[in-house]
């Protein structure tokens, strides 16, 4: 009993910590950040609950209906409970819901006994500074799904010859990867700037208030904020390598799942989505590699010249 107390607490002390920031001057980035998740939890839910009921329709139509679209909208509910937890719990503690807090974070523990394990498989834990896109990434997997559903349109209309199915495969599925990444960074880098700029109008309009929008546009201040947001971009883009790494492996966590039948597009994608992150796993590991050796190599050098 006193150990399942314990895990209880660290457990639960962690899923507060990793939705609250406990910095002031963050306060309203994480607002703006939670309302976000709050609306995409909404969507992600709502898509799923229709799926559901269009599948659940079409069965008692007595029309076949593709098991990876019940599995599909069991996914979307899934990340979409998920995220409507997470604008709940900082909105218990905010509000200091007591009973509200408990039972949303009990919801929330295999979602983060989940997310642990894959840091544990990661060995990271740096995402303090990234962990408020979240958000901006389930958008950007919406803007892939809709990719997704208006490409494999074009495809089954064209109708190309079979012995071209592999080829299409790969340059759609490259096309879906380089677009969620490109999303994310996007939308990584506005926030980042954003929040520089939020904070530093912050502080100019506490020292000057009469006229804060002249100081803010001044060539001092300019550059002053062009240098934050480069030393700030630079330490997010660090993080951001990890933040790749733990959707690329929850993607195919989902990706698995799925049920494909035999000959079908859907199969085909997900063989090649596979195919793409085992690729892109092997190019990282050589070069992680190869940074040790030259890492090594330095080493051997400086103590040769000592």
């Amino acid at each position: 009993m006193k150990n399942i107390k314990e895990l209880w607490a660290v457990n639960r002390d962690e899923i507060v910590a990793s939705v609250m920031s406990h910095k002031q001057d963050n306060e309203k980035r994480e607002l703006k950040s939670i309302r976000l998740m709050l609306i995409v939890g909404v969507a992600y839910f709502l898509a799923g609950v229709v799926l559901l009921a269009y599948n659940v329709i079409k069965c008692n139509s007595k029309v076949k209906v593709a098991p990876e679209l019940w599995v599909g909208s069991v996914e979307l509910i899934v990340l979409g409970i998920y995220s409507l937890l997470y604008a709940c719990i900082f909105y218990s503690i905010k509000n200091k819901w007591k009973i509200g807090k408990a039972i949303v974070i009990c919801l929330m523990m295999p979602y983060h006994i989940c997310i642990k394990r894959i840091k544990a498989f990661i060995k990271d834990s740096r995402q303090e500074h990234v962990s408020y896109l979240l958000s901006y990434y389930l958008i950007g997997l919406f803007i892939v799904l809709a990719t997704y559903i208006f490409l494999t349109g074009i495809i089954a209309r064209l109708r190309f010859d079979e012995g071209y199915n592999w080829t299409i495969g790969f340059v759609v599925v490259f096309i879906l990867i380089r677009e969620f990444l490109v999303c994310g960074r996007v939308f990584a880098y506005l926030s980042t700037r954003q929040l520089v700029c939020s904070v530093q109008k912050y502080e100019i309009k506490k020292i000057s208030k009469i006229n804060w929008r002249g100081v803010y546009k001044d060539d001092v201040h300019k550059q002053e904020r062009a240098d934050r947001i480069k030393a700030e971009w630079a330490i997010v883009k660090e993080e951001l390598k990890y933040s790749r790494i733990y959707f690329y492996i929850i993607l195919t966590v989902l990706v698995l799942c799925m049920p494909k039948e035999s000959g079908t597009i859907s199969e085909l994608l997900s063989n090649q989505f596979i195919g793409i992150t085992t690729v892109a796993a092997l190019i990282r590991e050589t070069k992680n590699e190869k940074q040790k050796e030259e890492k090594l190599c330095c080493n051997c050098e400086r103590r040769l010249l000592n």
